[in-house]
């Protein structure tokens, strides 16, 4: 793994349609790059457990977040692409980032989503009512809820090479997708 890209942020920030739009733009490059998310770990430990265990027990237990970010980041390391996307939420960045080398974490770019903590439960709301069945669903209240107090204070503490803040309080895709254009000529520049 040569560089990774790490989008972080609280539920609801627009990290996934921000890294759909890098996805589009980096696979009409020579850069495609492995794309790596929580939520498709949290699923994959949520299906290991026993029928019945829902996502919140999970998410909500400090032993199974941490088991969740140290699968994550294996998955991240052993994979060969040159490129890797990583969508996460970890409302404890130093638990998360503690799995990835310095060597890694150097050469890193750190995109932050913020949002507003109304605005992350409202398009959470929106995504439930949506599409019940879909991971989405299970997010509670109270783990986005956790982001807000100092998160951007936590998220400093993570010694990444680059840092870029995303604000997706109000912007349509639209907005991100032109923020994601900016970036992705910034990236394939260097």
């Amino acid at each position: 793994m040569r560089r990774v890209i790490f989008v972080v942020g609280p539920p609801g920030a627009g990290k996934t349609a921000f890294c759909d739009e890098l996805i589009r733009l980096f696979n009409s490059s020579e850069f495609p790059p492995a794309r790596f998310s929580d939520g498709d770990t949290l699923r994959q430990m949520r299906e290991e457990k026993e029928r019945g265990t829902d996502c919140n027990a999970i998410l909500l237990n400090d032993a199974d977040r941490k088991d969740l970010y140290r699968r994550l980041a294996e998955r991240v390391i052993n994979e060969d692409d040159a490129l890797a996307l990583v969508e996460m939420s970890p409302n404890d960045p130093a638990m998360a980032f503690q799995f990835y080398s310095q060597d890694i974490l150097k050469r890193s770019l750190l995109i932050q989503m913020a949002s507003t903590l109304q605005q992350c439960l409202h398009r959470n709301k929106l995504r439930a009512e949506q599409n019940p069945d879909t991971f989405n669903a299970f997010i509670p209240e109270e783990y986005v809820a956790r982001f807000f107090p100092r998160y951007a204070r936590k998220l400093r503490t993570v010694d990444a090479g680059r840092r870029v803040i995303v604000r997706n309080n109000r912007a349509g895709i639209g907005t991100l997708a032109a923020k994601a254009a900016k970036l992705f000529e910034e990236i394939t520049r260097a």
